[in-house]
């Protein structure tokens, strides 16, 4: 499911069309992926959220969370994953991050989804860092007593203060309290690479590569037995000279030191207002 605009979206600087554009298209399926690539989200998504948020407006039990990635993925499959959560659906007003290193293990290919992958995953840390004081209250407010003290938490979190909440030293988890705020990251257990094409309004052949993860289970308490079985909005392989920029925003990633290249990124903007209509 997509944010009511999630269509609207543009490229600093550069002149691509809008995702409502892409859609007519051919997929040719590859049952491995590739993997040493940088992945990042096109769209601000929506989907469940995690126990440690406020319930929008809405039908009782269909909260909504709206959360942009970007994945980086090396040649001897570890990954780095930035996961930035907003409290609106243009993804314009960011509540917090986490940063999750790890390493996937692919298996056998998938006999349900054609050219899927199935595969598990090791978590190395989780780091966590909220940009509000709301944010950072209701997270410190999810994780029980004990992970409280492992982490070292102070009575009150403070915005851009990292913590982190997952730590595996020397084959040992020193801290895993990740799953006091729900995560889980089984959309590694199913992981399909597709390359996609469309004709240009010139006529010219457009293609572009996209990484397909597995669904997240909607009942926080069964994420950690769920395989998942479809797959989530895809992500668009990040190209350095290409006009496509990942979704996340600059100073997003100031405060969590990442390195430069991290910082090209494509801002989502609100649709413009309606034209006043003036009668004759």
């Amino acid at each position: 499911m997509e944010g009511p605009e999630a269509n609207q979206w543009f490229y600093k600087g550069g002149c691509c069309p809008g995702v409502n554009e892409v859609v007519s298209h051919v997929g040719n399926l590859r049952v491995l992926p590739k993997f040493d690539v940088k992945w990042c989200s096109l769209r601000c998504s929506s989907g469940l959220l995690l126990p440690c948020s406020s319930d929008p407006p809405g039908p009782p039990g269909t909260p909504m969370k709206f959360v942009t990635r970007k994945y980086r993925f090396n040649s001897d499959l570890s990954f780095l994953l930035l996961q930035f959560y907003y409290s609106d659906h243009h993804c314009e007003q960011p509540s917090y991050s986490l940063r999750i290193r790890g390493q996937v293990h692919l298996r056998d290919a998938s006999l349900a989804d054609v050219g899927a992958t199935h595969a598990d995953y090791d978590l190395d840390r989780i780091s966590m860092i909220s940009f509000n004081l709301e944010s950072a209250e209701r997270l410190r407010s999810a994780l029980n007593s004990t992970c409280l003290k492992e982490i070292g938490a102070s009575d009150q979190f403070q915005p851009n203060d990292r913590v982190h909440i997952l730590n595996l030293v020397h084959g040992k988890h020193l801290v895993d309290c990740a799953a006091d705020i729900g995560l889980s990251l089984h959309e590694l257990q199913l992981i399909r690479q597709q390359t996609m094409s469309k004709r240009s309004d010139e006529g010219k052949r457009l293609e572009w590569t996209e990484l397909l993860l597995g669904d997240v289970h909607s009942d926080v308490k069964s994420r950690n037995t769920y395989r998942p079985k479809t797959f989530q909005t895809p992500l668009r392989k990040h190209v350095e000279n290409d006009k496509v920029r990942c979704l996340i925003k600059q100073q997003h990633l100031v405060r969590l030191s990442m390195r430069p290249v991290w910082f090209r990124c494509t801002l989502f903007r609100p649709p413009p207002p309606p034209m006043p209509v003036t009668l004759f």
